[in-house]
């Protein structure tokens, strides 16, 4: 096996770009930890590097050695780069931020042809009405028989939107707009939360287990 490396990046909390990359298998190595956890996820992006979708988000721990990752392509997209951003912990804000290496493999995953997928399906779908804060405010908690879930800001005010248990102004995965709909990435199950610029109207989501 191969290696080569395709990335640096000094860890944030904004999402920062690989170059495009057609290999499924990675290797991750880091110095420092501030951020405890790192959020990563496939990304297409415009000629100018504007991210233009987003898909399978996952939290990966930090770990003090070289992690390797299985991480193919989306079969809906055409080609992809690695988004990834930083997780800041609630304790440790004066350690020495981390830097990641980001190397990629030449060596496929399996033989597709002998790769069997079964599509995960939901049946039900929970509705839930959250009232609009410009405070942080829990969207869904932690479900982990989550198939999928929607938000549909039904307010005149922005809504700042993050997968995890906190949001802000500067720290969010989306900003809708009013009347803006967001669908939450396949596969994460944990908590969402999100604030507004202004404190009218509500958020509807729906839940599919």
């Amino acid at each position: 096996m191969t290696w080569l490396e395709i990335a640096e990046i000094d860890l944030s909390a904004q999402w920062q770009l690989t170059p495009v990359t057609v290999a499924d298998i990675f290797r991750f190595g880091s110095v420092g930890n501030l951020y405890s956890h790192f959020a990563i996820a496939h990304a297409l992006a415009d000629s100018e590097g504007e991210i233009t979708d987003l898909a399978g988000v996952e939290r990966i721990q930090v770990l003090n050695f070289r992690q390797i990752l299985a991480l193919p392509k989306p079969e809906y997209f055409s080609d992809r780069r690695l988004a990834i951003r930083g997780i800041i912990p609630a304790i440790g804000r004066n350690i020495t931020p981390l830097i990641l290496t980001i190397e990629a493999s030449d060596m496929p995953l399996s033989n597709p042809s002998s790769v069997t997928v079964t599509p995960a399906t939901a049946s039900t779908a929970t509705p839930t009405s959250v009232t609009a804060a410009t405070t942080n405010t829990q969207l869904l908690a932690l479900n982990t028989n989550r198939k999928g879930a929607t938000v549909w800001n039904n307010s005149t005010a922005q809504l700042y939107l993050e997968l995890g248990g906190t949001a802000s102004a500067t720290v969010y995965t989306a900003k809708l707009e009013a009347g803006g709909y967001y669908e939450v990435p396949f596969g994460y199950t944990g908590a969402i939360a999100g604030l507004w610029t202004a404190a009218n109207g509500n958020a509807l989501v729906r839940e599919l287990t």
